[in-house]
């Protein structure tokens, strides 16, 4: 694992986004309730490959799961935002304030989507943005990375999300 740590207040939001990281980790080893669309039965090969498929799918479980959970929390917090907005007892103060976030939350989620798919075309087979105030944090799946793959991750994230390279921290995950 390859974290690129200058100056402590970046160690703490670093190892900040690696615990939160480590928590929807747990969650990816829960395993999903059953889907009743799915109840059909299938022929012997093709539960077989639905098998292999799945296997195949369990190391990209995390950046499912982050994913989700990364959207029920923006949405929740959307959906906080907006009745900010149309409270009539609320101050115009925070109304604006509450437009300007939403507004952010839109850029950010524009930004984090955009980068994910750059880095993925660069030939990563998964990965996770986590746009903070002062970092932002990329999670690869890869089982390493060269200083050279770190460095053209720092590159791509840095033009996509106008920030210095760094306040970008790096993190492999192993497939």
């Amino acid at each position: 694992m390859i974290i690129s740590w200058k100056g402590k207040g970046k160690v703490f939001l670093c190892l900040t986004a690696v615990l939160i990281l480590c928590i929807l980790a747990g969650y990816a080893g829960k395993e999903p309730s059953p889907n009743p669309s799915n109840s059909v039965t299938m022929p012997m090969q093709e539960e077989i490959e639905a098998d292999k498929l799945i296997s195949e799918q369990e190391g990209f479980d995390f950046f499912a799961e982050y994913r989700m959970e990364r959207e029920k929390v923006k949405s929740k917090e959307v959906e906080t935002l907006k009745e900010v907005i149309n409270k009539e007892n609320c101050s115009q103060e925070a109304r604006d304030a509450a437009a300007l976030r939403l507004v952010k939350i839109s850029e950010n989620v524009e930004k984090e989507l955009k980068t994910e798919s750059l880095i993925k075309s660069r030939g990563y087979k998964d990965c996770a943005v986590i746009i903070q105030a002062e970092t932002t944090t990329v999670v690869v799946l890869a089982s390493t990375l060269r200083m050279d793959e770190e460095e053209e991750i720092k590159n791509l994230v840095s033009r996509s999300i106008p920030c210095s390279q760094d306040s970008i921290c790096v993190i492999s995950r192993a497939e």
